[in-house]
């Protein structure tokens, strides 16, 4: 089971890299200085966008494979997918009120900070709790769902998200992986 081992890795290191921008969201949001136009507001917007960025660019278009492959195999699997999707819509919309709260703050609305705040705890607890899903829930039921040929279009299919974001190109898709 190379390949499932192979795109594990790489789920993981993306999910370590995902966690590692959220730690540096919430040591920014944790010190007083970002709740006004400056230096500290500037880097977490950068953050913010980084993290969505990659999110869309990057990790989401590899669920792809790994969702219509499992779908479809056991209701409790399904539920978990369901679940996933679900946060993740709920997630986009938390970033898109904290970059709107963001962009608040940018023009001097300091009454903004609070609710960019708070957005931002939401979605931070929120991301973690799907990450471990993932890590954990979704991997033994991909361990115990999927054969080994499976696992291989499942990789090349990592493999081609991979190369078209080392080319530049866009990902095949924008968003969460969709419903098949």
């Amino acid at each position: 089971m190379l390949a499932a081992e192979t795109a594990w890795r790489i789920l993981h290191a993306e999910h370590a890299q995902m966690r590692e921008l959220l730690g540096e969201i919430e040591s920014i949001v944790a010190s007083p200085g970002w709740q006004r136009p400056g230096p500290a507001l500037e880097s977490l917007t950068r953050l913010v966008h980084r993290l969505q960025s990659f999110d869309d660019a990057t990790h989401r278009p590899k669920g792809i494979a790994l969702f219509a492959a499992l779908r479809g195999r056991e209701a409790g699997t399904d539920a978990l997918i369901g679940r996933l999707e679900g946060d993740c819509e709920h997630r986009d919309k938390l970033l898109a009120d904290a970059e709107a709260s963001l962009n608040a703050l940018q023009r001097g609305e300091r009454r903004a900070a609070h609710d960019t705040g708070l957005l931002l705890g939401e979605y931070a607890a929120l991301l973690r709790r799907d990450l471990d899903l993932e890590d954990n829930a979704l991997h033994a039921e991909s361990a115990k769902l999927l054969s080994p040929e499976q696992w291989s279009a499942i990789v090349s299919s990592i493999s081609t998200v991979m190369t078209d974001a080392w080319t530049r190109k866009p990902a095949p898709t924008r968003g969460r992986p969709t419903k098949r």
